[in-house]
């Protein structure tokens, strides 16, 4: 088992310690000063040097910190979203996550193909502007089950990029917060084209 070392936090009692003996070394390099010049210069500093510096060392070395943290959990975060894309692009699923207004918050890279775009080009779009009036008719129904906390699947027609229409198989499954209350949906979608044209030519 590999041990992972925690990269250590400054904390405010560390800093000021730390700002204490940074600035008490600045003092005595004045020392160094000739004549009378040195008791001048520290008759006028040693006050806010030795107690207004060691605070500012506290406030900066946390700024600095929290700046740090930040960037760190802003590149985890980068880290985590690019494996759930991997995953989800690689899925044998199309799959698209919904808020609570039905506008795409995700869609996998073959869903986006399906209708000839780009994941990023469908966030923050409704399913109305991508499936077209005809098949949103169809979902709708089953969207607002889902919204309503109802699991749900059914079959749906869409018209794909390449064209002719598509029979695809959805599960909705409800998403929902800490609380319990409905935030969203995803839809796990399949394409069933090939199955149901084969149903049809032994009926």
């Amino acid at each position: 088992q590999i041990l992972r070392r925690r990269e250590a936090q400054p904390t405010p009692p560390g800093l000021l310690v730390f700002g204490f003996l940074v600035h008490a070394v600045m003092l005595a390099w004045m020392l160094t000063l000739p004549g009378e010049t040195k008791w001048e210069v520290l008759r006028h500093i040693w006050l806010p040097v030795l107690l207004v510096y060691p605070v500012g060392t506290v406030l900066l070395g946390m700024l600095l910190a929290n700046e740090h943290a930040r960037l760190r959990a802003e590149a985890a975060a980068r880290a985590r979203e690019g494996q759930l894309r991997l995953l989800t692009d690689h899925a044998p699923v199309l799959i698209a996550h919904c808020g609570p207004q039905q506008r795409y918050k995700f869609v996998n890279q073959p869903y986006a193909e399906m209708f000839g775009r780009r994941p990023g080009d469908l966030v923050g779009k409704h399913p109305r502007e991508v499936l077209g009036e005809a098949a949103y008719g169809q979902a709708r129904p089953h969207m607002e089950a889902a919204l309503a906390g109802q699991p749900v699947e059914h079959d749906l027609e869409v018209p794909a990029h390449a064209g002719g229409i598509r029979t695809v198989h959805v599960n909705y499954a409800p998403e929902r917060d800490a609380s319990g209350q409905v935030v969203g949906f995803i839809a796990a979608i399949a394409d069933v084209t090939e199955r149901k044209r084969a149903e049809d030519l032994f009926r």
